[in-house]
């Protein structure tokens, strides 16, 4: 059985990082069949000071389908890098960002050293070469890309799209590095739906139950949601669920709630398990999300198998949302098209909801039907590693 080496900041029983964990455990958890997975990744969770209880530090440990290595603080130094990697005979390193300076640079950086065994690296971006991702911190990516590019950093490298649209992406910021061959797409495979315990309220005129599942951070638009939010008329519920990645960033939305109207409530929740994350969507009528940029988007595909319409950027995979009654996919500099959405849905009353709420769940069972979803990413996986080195 081939064995595949998975580079990730943060894995099980972690939660907080949201969709990257969710990607490679459900990766593991359908391909374990003909791969043999490996995991080397942090010994805590997101943000977190405390390791997980039970690590076994020093080897590799089951959790799951896959052989996990968790890993201290200190222990991310390249020499300690080196030494685990090289550890077991791989057959493909698989890593899970690129602008990552431990979990990613670390092992690019031995491997352009050739300081570890040569064996095919298959990137995964994860949405960070999108335009809206590419748009923060910009002063220091840019440069950066333009470095490595010289020097052949990503020479001889594989990639891996979660969708078409990110296939374009790699191609524009890797413009002359890599070839369309290169890059494989493979759609991701979608987590087990967790039976929500919350009631939805029924769906009133003039009252309106929205929610925000994601990290408090730039490139996930909290701002813009609170700003859409200061120009609604009506009885407005905004949950807002999810780490608080950046705390400057955290300080300017709790400026905009201030602003927010008398029948416009906000609370902040901070993260929840992966298993609670229904009782949030299971109980919106509104999922609002003018993200940045989505690579694939976990939280999305979760919102839709639990009902709830989403309002989101035209940056994402999941688009023509209004022509299946799911939701809305809007440009981002169209503030005034998210307003009208949320006030025009104000108005409605439960069977108008139910309408949507009912396209939404179509959207999550037409993903789970679609006979691509368990080949796609296994073959890139074999692609990768038959690829010439």
């Amino acid at each position: 059985m081939k064995r595949v080496l998975v580079v990730t900041p943060h894995y099980l029983p972690g939660y907080r990082a949201g969709g990257p964990i969710r990607s490679v455990s459900n990766m593991v958890a359908n391909l374990s069949d003909e791969f043999e997975f490996y995991i080397l990744t942090s010994d805590r969770d997101f943000q977190s000071r405390s390791p997980f209880p039970n690590v076994q530090y020093g080897q590799w440990q089951m959790v799951g389908n896959a052989k996990v290595r968790y890993l201290a603080p200190h222990e991310w130094r390249l020499g300690r890098l080196r030494e685990v990697m090289q550890e077991v005979e791989f057959d493909l390193v698989h890593l899970q960002s690129f602008f990552h300076p431990k979990a990613t640079l670390g092992p690019l950086w031995l491997r352009w050293r050739k300081q570890i065994p040569e064996v095919p690296v298959l990137v995964a971006p994860r949405g960070e070469f999108s335009p809206g991702a590419l748009r923060i911190r910009n002063w220091k990516k840019r440069p950066f890309l333009t470095l490595v590019r010289r020097i052949g950093f990503f020479r001889g490298l594989h990639w891996v799209g979660s969708s078409p649209a990110e296939k374009e992406d790699i191609l524009r910021v890797l413009k002359g590095t890599v070839t369309d061959s290169e890059i494989g797409v493979a759609g991701e495979f979608p987590s087990r739906l967790p039976t929500p315990t919350a009631v939805r309220p029924p769906k009133r005129p003039g009252e309106l139950e929205v929610v925000f599942v994601s990290r408090v951070s730039r490139k996930k638009n909290l701002d813009l949601a609170l700003r859409i939010l200061t120009r609604i008329q009506g009885e407005v519920r905004f949950r807002i669920v999810g780490p608080a990645e950046d705390e400057a960033y955290l300080s300017e939305c709790l400026e905009i709630v201030k602003r927010l109207p008398d029948d416009v409530t906000a609370t902040f929740e901070g993260p929840v398990p992966a298993d609670e994350v229904g009782d949030v969507f299971g109980a919106g009528h509104l999922f609002l999300f003018p993200t940045a940029g989505e690579n694939f988007g976990h939280v999305l595909l979760e919102s839709f198998g639990f009902g709830c319409p989403i309002l989101t950027s035209d940056q994402t995979p999941w688009r023509d949302l209004a022509e299946r009654m799911a939701g809305w996919d809007l440009p981002l500099d169209s503030e005034d098209g998210f307003v009208e959405v949320v006030q025009n849905m104000m108005g409605w009353d439960e069977d108008q909801f139910q309408r949507w709420s009912e396209g939404a769940r179509a959207v999550y069972e037409s993903y789970l039907t679609d006979p691509k979803l368990g080949t796609a990413l296994r073959q890139v996986l074999r692609d990768a590693m038959n690829a010439k080195r």
